[in-house]
């Protein structure tokens, strides 16, 4: 018990959660949002996608998300006027459809919102394209 007490010690810390953070497709974000932060602060992952594609993405352990697309991009099920608000389950797992988006290529933004009682946790958001075969 004492030795996996000291290996969970011992691995590092993901970086400090910068407010906005740009998280390129096919390479995992971590971070942690410092305990000593105010609560009630937004921080946003920006995910380059290009039109034509479908991106999958699982976003985990933030209590209150936004998915915001660019024009013409196709949000999840369940979106609202202000984006696709995170159901409460971890990971949360959802599509950003751009195959019809309006530019050659832009940003779709996950809003995330850290409330005070959160200072110190840790997220993580990983998006891959879907294969031209549809997997």
């Amino acid at each position: 018990m004492a030795i996996l007490f000291t290996l969970v010690l011992s691995l590092p810390l993901p970086p400090p959660c910068a407010t906005q953070t740009l998280c390129p497709v096919g390479t995992p974000c971590r971070c942690s949002v410092p305990a000593r932060s105010a609560g009630g602060i937004f921080f946003y992952w920006l995910i380059p996608v290009r039109r034509g594609e479908v991106v999958h993405c699982a976003l985990g352990s933030f209590p209150k998300a936004y998915v915001l697309v660019p024009g013409g991009c196709r949000a999840p099920a369940g979106s609202r006027s202000d984006g696709l608000e995170q159901p409460g389950r971890f990971p949360w797992r959802f599509a950003i459809d751009a195959r019809d988006l309006d530019e050659a290529q832009a940003l779709a933004t996950i809003k995330y919102l850290v409330p005070a009682g959160d200072m110190g946790s840790r997220s993580e958001l990983s998006c891959a394209r879907q294969s031209p075969t549809g997997d």
